[in-house]
């Protein structure tokens, strides 16, 4: 097991006995040791919060075009959700699927669940897997255009400034 993985147990860890009222509090207090864990910056990530659904979501961004959104953190509160029901799982899992996200971990303070998704749909998972494996699995995905439209692309300032 590498140090710079996620799983449930250094989630609990990230928690302790702590308890949050609200999802986005729960969700802020982790988002910086989930952005240490995995060595990340804080821009590749970006939140999102299902007032409907009483959930809050981390994107975790790719690290060339940080538009694509390779991981989705969902939390809840056990206030809200003792335990994650069926629909709380398939809710987040449309969510995901619609974000085309590749991996999605849904927590409560007590309780978490790791996702992979695939062409055959979500599959469970033990843990996620270090970040720099999961942006290499990315890359290979990307079309040469896209890789080219995003990682090579002048900006405007570039554009516009002479050649000597």
């Amino acid at each position: 097991m590498l140090d710079d993985n996620l799983n449930r147990g250094k989630l609990a860890k990230m928690i302790g006995a702590a308890r949050f009222e609200t999802a986005e509090e729960l969700m802020n207090e982790l988002e910086e040791p989930i952005q240490k864990n995995f060595f990340i910056d804080e821009e590749r990530t970006a939140q999102k919060v299902h007032e409907d659904a009483k959930r809050a979501d981390l994107h975790i961004l790719d690290a060339i075009s940080r538009l694509e959104i390779l991981i989705v953190i969902g939390f809840k509160t056990v206030k809200d959700s003792p335990k994650l029901s069926d629909e709380d799982i398939q809710a987040f899992h449309k969510e995901c699927k619609k974000l085309k996200s590749l991996y999605g971990v849904l927590l409560t303070e007590t309780e978490t669940h790791f996702y992979e998704y695939k062409k055959e749909g979500p599959a469970e998972i033990k843990e996620i897997q270090p970040f720099n494996y999961i942006d290499a699995e990315f890359e290979d995905h990307m079309t040469p255009q896209k890789y080219q439209d995003c990682r090579w692309a002048p900006s405007a300032a570039d554009q516009a400034a002479p050649h000597v």
